[in-house]
């Protein structure tokens, strides 16, 4: 294994666990230090953090991009503050080193400078000789964030038993323990078509004792709105505070800036929101015809978004269209401020559809 670059380590017996007990007067009185920020409402300090996702879904990518803001001390996604710069290590056992390196040229230019350290490829297993050697390493060097990417490469346990991943979540927790917080990528199970689960935390694959020890969860989810990639971020858990509300992140990878920026938090329930302020447009207009302009006036979405959603809409028979030529010849009355005989004009169907009326 070939570790950065060490002194050799002498491996020295540890005492057993001492059992200690507080009266409810100590424990009162104790001063306890709370752990710090490193990426504000994000991680702590000296806890142990997941982020997960299916299979290439940018999990890697963001990793690289906390490193970065973590080791220059500069705001995560532009938004979310990063409390004083820290040494972080990157133990990554599935990229390659070009792979990794043209990422992180595309991140930032400024990465060469920064001070991040890898470990790739270095086949490393989290057992207590080579855990030891990792808080050694991170003490020498001053690390205060380790990526550990990913998860299921560091061990060899059975991912589906609580009792052997116990012993892997362990072994992380001895390093956290010594003052240095974790984070660790991990996969997502396949989603189930016939299965609504709203719990983020059990989509994570694997044993519940992964969940159970982590401190904090991030889960991500790729989306295309407008011809846009953004990726939909929910913090599943969060001990250290009230959790958020799920964001979204534009996917700037080839365009100049932050590589991926914070656009607010994410709604999503928003489209099912449009689909229900066309419904009630068309319907205060007792049965009228309303184009484009009619609803852009309205002020209800974007341009871009609103034909988007109306061809759904469209596409499902929740509404239906008519061309100016054929409203005349159907002497059907429509709210016009002005029209061209390619322009539509919007319609509810009579009767109304069952899926509109439980949502769409």
């Amino acid at each position: 294994m070939n570790l950065l670059e060490q002194p050799k380590i002498i491996q020295q017996e540890h005492p057993k666990n001492i059992i200690n007990i507080l009266t409810a007067k100590e424990l009162s009185e104790k001063k306890i230090i709370k752990p710090k920020w490193i990426i504000d409402k994000l991680f702590q300090s000296d806890t142990m953090n997941m982020l997960s996702a299916a299979p290439n879904n940018y999990k890697s990518w963001l990793t690289l991009d906390i490193a970065i803001s973590i080791a220059i001390g500069s705001p995560l996604f532009g938004f979310f503050e990063v409390s004083e710069p820290l040494k972080v290590w990157i133990i990554n056992e599935e990229d390659i080193e070009a792979e990794i390196k043209d990422r992180m040229n595309t991140l930032s230019n400024k990465w060469p400078e920064t001070s991040i350290y890898f470990s790739i490829q270095n086949q490393i297993k989290l057992d207590n000789g080579t855990v030891d050697q990792i808080i050694s390493i991170a003490k020498g060097k001053g690390v205060g964030f380790i990526i550990l990417d990913s998860l299921r490469s560091v061990h060899d346990a059975e991912e589906n038993s609580a009792t052997e991943m116990q012993k892997i979540m362990d072994q992380i927790k001895k390093i956290t323990n010594s003052g240095i917080a974790v984070l660790f990528t991990h996969h997502n199970r396949k989603k189930n078509m016939f299965k609504n689960n709203n719990s983020d935390s059990e989509d994570s694959r694997g044993s519940t004792a992964i969940n159970a020890a982590v401190h904090g969860h991030l889960s991500l989810e790729p989306k295309k709105e407008d011809g846009q990639e953004y990726l939909i971020i929910r913090q599943a858990k969060l001990k250290g505070a009230k959790k958020m509300e799920p964001f979204r992140l534009l996917i700037n990878l080839k365009g100049e800036g932050s590589p991926f920026i914070y656009e607010g938090e994410y709604n999503q329930n928003s489209h099912s929101k449009v689909v229900e302020k066309i419904i009630k447009l068309l319907e205060d207009q007792g049965g009228k015809g309303i184009n484009i302009k009619g609803f852009i006036s309205a002020d209800i979405i974007g341009e871009h978004t609103l034909r988007k959603v109306l061809k759904e809409m469209e596409e499902v028979k929740s509404i239906k269209s008519k061309t100016w030529d054929k409203v005349q010849a159907e002497g059907l009355s429509v709210i016009s401020d002005g029209t061209t005989h390619n322009e539509k004009f919007f319609f509810l169907p009579l009767p109304l559809p069952p899926e509109f009326k439980d949502g769409f």
